[in-house]
């Protein structure tokens, strides 16, 4: 899918802001939602009891998985592409330059996480295109809910003042929510932001999976639905995730006089495809070794016009980690 006619500008803006209010939860949503706070109101939802049953067999599963993840070292790479343009529509594969590189690494033990990220980059991840390359370097600190930040400059290390720009911080730098979509940090927050509708058994090129369909209304003129692929043999982790806005979009035509006339609202489409590859690391222990989000994704083509995608080069978990490893080094 080109975005170069005018026809397209609405879908693209429509995404670029799907994409925006995926990647900026509160880094915090996932504690908040399972200590019992409410981050958004309830929706009234019935599933039938098989479904029920399902969903209360993930949701043991899932919990059980995380009470496994207890420390870890994680070496990894976030890249973005963007769709070359001038290509034929409809192809079979598509070719796509790379915007941004983010080199992470990730180390955590309880509530305490630290955070080395090398970004080189042309293109912000909502889109927002750059003059030039960026080239910055970031380490991020956090116990519990406090969160510090500093910048390598070219006089030495700068650390940021309270309160935080959290623009700085990306939730893509953090392993574990590649799980649960970008920007979503556990399931539980997940299925409290988009109730299930319906939890069923499919089968998926032989391997049998849980089919989870979520649906959540935004507005009367916005709505979306999500669908997550989960292996219980691997962890109960996502193999894949679909998630379909659907939006009214309302545009006018310019008239010679200088006037407008409306046209029909109509219904925009956007979609977002991720695929994980799971492997396991410990005896017990699944994790995506790589994940890749499809922006903009036709399902006929099963391409997007901008992809991201997260590759995993070391990870060692539930091993001791080393105080100097949790902070600022000296």
């Amino acid at each position: 899918m080109l975005l170069n006619n005018k026809s397209n500008k609405i879908p693209f803006l429509l995404l670029s802001l799907t994409l925006s209010f995926l990647f900026h939860y509160d880094i915090f949503a996932s504690e908040k939602a399972e200590s019992g706070g409410s981050l958004f109101p309830e929706n009234e939802v019935e599933l039938s009891k098989e479904s029920a049953q399902l969903l209360e067999q993930i949701k043991k599963g899932v919990e059980d998985y995380n009470k496994k993840l207890k420390s870890g070292k994680v070496e990894f790479t976030v890249t973005l592409g963007k769709l070359l343009q001038n290509q034929k529509q409809k192809v079979k594969k598509v070719e796509f330059e790379n915007v941004g590189t983010w080199h992470i690494v990730y180390n955590f033990e309880g509530s305490r996480r630290f955070y080395d990220v090398r970004i080189r980059k042309k293109m912000e991840f909502n889109g927002e295109p750059l003059r030039n390359w960026t080239e910055k370097h970031y380490q991020f600190q956090i116990h519990n809910e406090k969160m510090l930040i500093r910048e390598l400059k070219d006089t030495g290390w700068v650390q940021h003042p309270q309160p935080i720009d959290k623009l700085i911080f990306r939730s893509e730098f953090t392993p574990r929510s590649w799980g649960w979509n970008p920007g979503v940090f556990s399931f539980a927050f997940l299925i409290k932001f988009a109730p299930p509708i319906k939890v069923e058994q499919v089968e998926v090129d032989g391997v049998p999976l849980y089919l989870l369909t979520l649906h959540r209304v935004h507005s009367e003129k916005s709505s979306m639905t999500e669908q997550l692929w989960v292996d219980p043999m691997k962890g109960y982790r996502p193999t894949r995730t679909l998630r379909t806005t659907k939006q009214i979009a309302q545009s006018s035509i310019k008239r010679s006089d200088g006037t407008r006339i409306r046209r029909p609202p109509r219904i925009v489409i956007s979609r977002i495809n991720t695929a994980f590859h799971i492997e396991q690391f410990n005896q017990d222990l699944w994790f995506p070794k790589t994940a890749t989000l499809s922006l903009g994704y036709d399902p006929v083509t099963q391409q997007g016009f901008r992809k991201t995608t997260m590759q995993v080069h070391k990870a060692v978990f539930n091993i001791p980690i080393d105080e100097k490893d949790l902070r600022f080094p000296d």
